[in-house]
Parts: C-alpha cells; sequence; structure tokens
C-alpha cells in the first residue's frame, strides 16, 4: 500500500502579527546592542550600574546578550507562525502585564505614570489569542 502525503496548506500571516514580529526583532536589536556595550565596558552614563545585581558586567553583557539571540529566535519563529514562537510571546506578555500591574498598585497608590505599560501586553495578548489558528 503506498503512503500518501497530504499538505495543509498554512494559513496567512496576520499582519498584526507581522507587525508583533518586528517589534520583537527591534527589541531583540537593542538587547544585542546593549549587551555588546556593557561587554566592552561601555562607559555611557548608568548603563553598567543598573546591572549592579549581576556583580560584573560581564554577566550582565552575556546575559543580554543570550537573551536578544533568543529573541531573535522567537521573532523569527512568529514569522513563520510557529505554535511555540506563539506561546513564548502570549507568557513574555502575560508577566508583562502582571508586572505592570505590580508596578501600579505597589507603591500603596495608583502610580499613573505606570499605566501605559498595561493596555500594550493585554492588546498583543488578547489579538494573538484571537489569531491562534494562523499559527501551526
Amino acid at each position: 500500500m503506498a503512503t500518501v502525503a497530504v499538505y495543509v496548506a498554512k494559513p496567512p500571516r496576520p499582519l498584526g502579527v507581522s507587525i508583533i514580529a518586528i517589534l520583537v526583532m527591534l527589541g531583540a536589536l537593542l538587547l544585542l546592542v546593549t549587551g555588546a556595550l556593557v561587554l566592552w565596558g561601555s562607559s555611557l552614563y548608568g548603563l553598567t550600574d543598573q546591572f549592579a545585581f549581576f556583580q560584573n558586567a560581564t554577566a550582565a553583557g552575556i546575559t543580554l546578550l543570550a537573551v536578544g539571540i533568543l529573541s531573535f529566535a522567537v521573532a523569527f519563529g512568529l514569522f513563520a507562525q510557529r505554535v511555540w514562537a506563539w506561546a513564548v510571546v502570549i507568557v513574555l506578555e502575560m508577566i508583562g502585564l502582571v508586572t505592570a500591574l505590580y508596578t501600579f498598585f505597589a507603591v500603596g497608590y495608583p502610580n499613573w505614570n505606570s499605566l501605559v505599560n498595561v493596555p500594550i501586553p493585554a492588546i498583543v495578548t488578547i489579538y494573538l489569542l484571537l489569531v491562534r489558528s494562523s499559527f501551526v
């Protein structure tokens, strides 16, 4: 008996997914540039002071480079409409939403400056849930 391969056509990538992938790619580029600057001991104001919890700039730079490379992988996964990339972005946006809500209420009174950080992860998450069928 002969086996027959069945190919299912991939649905077209929604424009919003392309925009999110481009934004993830821009964020990855910023992470790579920041990681490289930290590794090379940049004396930009406050750049290495922000990573004091690492105890040295080398660990911070390597971490930023690693996260930047992983972010590029997620961006390409979104462009290719991969389910794993969809899941990673959903998880990261949910973490971003919880963090934004926490910083909004954490200081004992509503921190209106951090309120602008709440709708972005919420909108991205809802949108990706709506276009879930586009990912294979």
